[in-house]
């Protein structure tokens, strides 16, 4: 069992942070807190959350992060992004929270791809790399930053010229072999005594801006067997602790090529959980020197991302009266969207009165769909006619319909704000859904 722990995550604005939070909002003995540097959608999200914190090269970066540190007791800090997992690393004596990381030096290597290659070299799954002044005779190269992640910065070259020009523009970058193959990330996690204790391929079958938002994972055993291997000889060189993961591509003769390796999250990691494996929670465990077994199963799992959206609505209400047909009840089940709101409303303490024209049995009704009328605080079974604003009596409220007849009786006589079925997305607050 782990003990109440507080965690930072820093910074909190990136899809690596969203995902470490989705991993680890409902564990019962953690709170999360978020950092940030910048105004970001962790502001929405984490109950507490900074976005005054220096940026981390700069100087007044470690003492306000341990003045959060301390006003908040936090036990560990969870790296979000790879300049901030790089630089915790190097300045891991004047923090005074835990970093869930590898070590410094492990960090230092994975940050760079020179470094990465150099501890690999000679492993067959090295790229074939270039000097800046060396004579090239397949065609085309790529180019990326030595110290990059995702696609950025990244560059195909298609003759000498070309490669001569780019050099002395760009010397920090490394220049390798063209890999046209398929590409994939490994997810991995490594315990305290150097085990891999897990290894899964994912496709990147679509991505922006670096982030995979398509993917699914490998169905091959032998596949798996491949790449379970080149975890295991990467490991031999590189000793990562916790969750890290590598990306792969395919050379012109169909074998796997190394692209980089990132000691932390990554954003698309949330398809393990959908196999059973929650690896930052694992991650955390590892670092309280718990032993871990990992409990999964082998079905195939598809994941699309997309971009999502959190709103604000300066609302302040303390009843939701809302339809019953053809809005909690929609299409015949019960409108997941509007019960998970529901859900939030009653943990809120607000009340939640139900106002129906509901032809028939409205209690057997309700028992088809696992609901009672003590589920809500109020029901009014309207069977007389009379308009709905009749029975709202407290008018710091709001009213779900499906209705624009019943929405606009209501709001020409209560004033109260209305809303249909598409806007109760819009009513969630996240920052305070779980706390």
């Amino acid at each position: 069992m782990l003990k109440e722990k507080k965690i930072l995550i820093f910074p909190s604005g990136t899809e690596i942070a969203h995902e470490i939070y989705r991993s680890l909002r409902y564990e019962k003995n953690i709170e999360l807190i978020g950092g940030s540097s910048i105004s970001s959608h962790g502001d929405e999200i984490f109950s507490t959350s900074y976005n005054d914190i220096p940026f981390c090269h700069e100087k007044e970066f470690a003492p306000k992060i341990n003045k959060i540190i301390k006003q908040h007791k936090i036990d560990f800090i969870f790296p979000a992004h790879d300049e901030a997992l790089l630089h915790l690393s190097r300045n891991i004596a004047s923090i005074n929270a835990k970093i869930i990381s590898s070590t410094p030096r492990v960090c230092e290597i994975t940050r760079f791809k020179s470094k990465t290659y150099d501890a690999l070299n000679s492993l067959e799954i090295c790229p074939k790399l270039y000097a800046l002044d060396e004579s090239i005779e397949e065609w085309p190269i790529f180019s990326k930053p030595d110290q990059g992640q995702g696609s950025q910065g990244i560059a195909i070259i298609e003759s000498q010229k070309d490669f001569e020009s780019h050099t002395i523009k760009n010397p920090n970058h490394i220049y390798c072999e063209y890999l046209p193959g398929e590409e994939i990330t490994v997810d991995c996690f490594t315990d305290r005594h150097g085990s891999l204790l897990y290894s899964n391929g994912r496709t990147r079958s679509l991505t922006r801006n670096g982030i995979s938002i398509k993917s699914h994972s490998l169905d091959s055993e032998s596949e798996d067997s491949k790449i379970e291997n080149i975890a295991r000889k990467i490991l031999s060189r590189i000793p990562l602790r916790g969750v890290w993961f590598f990306q792969l591509k395919k050379d012109r003769h169909n074998q796997w090529k190394l692209l980089e390796i990132a000691s932390r999250v990554s954003g698309t990691m949330g398809l393990n959980r959908a196999k059973g494996v929650n690896l930052p929670l694992m991650a955390l465990y590892d670092a309280e020197n718990i032993d871990i077994t990992v409990l999964g199963h082998n079905k195939p799992v598809h994941v699309s991302r997309y971009l999502g959206s959190l709103y604000q609505i300066d609302i302040e209400y303390d009843t939701v009266y809302l339809d019953y047909d053809d809005t909690l009840i929609w299409n015949e089940q019960i409108n997941p969207t509007l019960i998970s709101f529901v859900a939030q409303a009653r943990a809120k303490q607000k009340k939640v009165i139900l106002l129906t024209r509901h032809q028939g049995n409205l209690v057997d009704s309700l028992k088809q769909y696992g609901l009672t009328p003590d589920f809500f605080d109020e029901v009014h079974h309207i069977t007389d006619g009379k308009p709905k604003s009749f029975f709202i009596k407290n008018l710091s409220s709001i009213f779900i319909d499906d209705s624009f007849s019943e929405r606009k009786e209501v709001y020409d006589a209560t004033n109260i704000p209305c809303f249909s079925l598409e806007s109760v997305e819009t009513l969630f607050n996240w920052k305070t859904f779980l706390s």
